[in-house]
């Protein structure tokens, strides 16, 4: 009987390490979708707050896109739009990045790329994960809703519709 009891110890042993295992890496993979709906959150703040122009709104996003992959402090960000390009300090063109593009109703205009400063690699050999590549793609989804609604305010202050001069009455 105490061995039987000592076999089933051992056992509920084993399966509590393996939940503590489980509920560690659930804890990471939370830890990382937080930074990235934080990420999200600052560039959506950043985008219907400020009253930057396009260098500016750039310059502020670059600094931000960084903040939510796994590791900031080894990745680089670069944004290039109509020949206008915005890195991070520690850019360094590496093989190992992801790009998407900034599309406007009129077609691409640039595009956001998020890289790693060193070899990364995942489960199936990416440098970056499923989640940061969908990050990226709703970064760049958000700049370019954000420079189609500029470019539409821009318009709609230049446009004046016709006036049709008044006709003082005759009496």
């Amino acid at each position: 009987m105490f061995l039987e009891l000592d076999r089933y110890r051992r056992e509920l042993q084993r399966h509590r390490e393996q939940l503590e295992i489980q509920v560690e890496e659930r804890t990471v993979e939370l830890k990382a979708r937080a930074k990235e709906i934080h990420c999200l959150y600052q560039l959506t703040t950043l985008l219907t707050e400020s009253r930057n122009t396009l260098e500016g709104m750039l310059a502020a996003a670059v600094k931000i896109i960084p903040s939510g992959w796994r590791d900031p402090e080894s990745v680089y960000c670069r944004i290039t739009v109509d020949g206008h390009t915005v890195i991070t300090p520690n850019f360094k063109d590496t093989p190992w990045r992801h790009a998407a593009d900034i599309v406007l109703t009129e077609g691409i205009v640039g595009e956001v790329t998020v890289g790693c400063l060193e070899e990364k690699n995942t489960r199936d050999g990416d440098p970056l994960i499923e989640e940061e590549r969908r990050l990226l793609e709703d970064i760049a989804r958000k700049l370019g809703l954000w420079m189609d609604g500029e470019r539409a305010k821009l318009a709609k202050s230049i446009w004046t519709p016709y006036s049709v001069p008044s006709v003082a009455s005759t009496a």
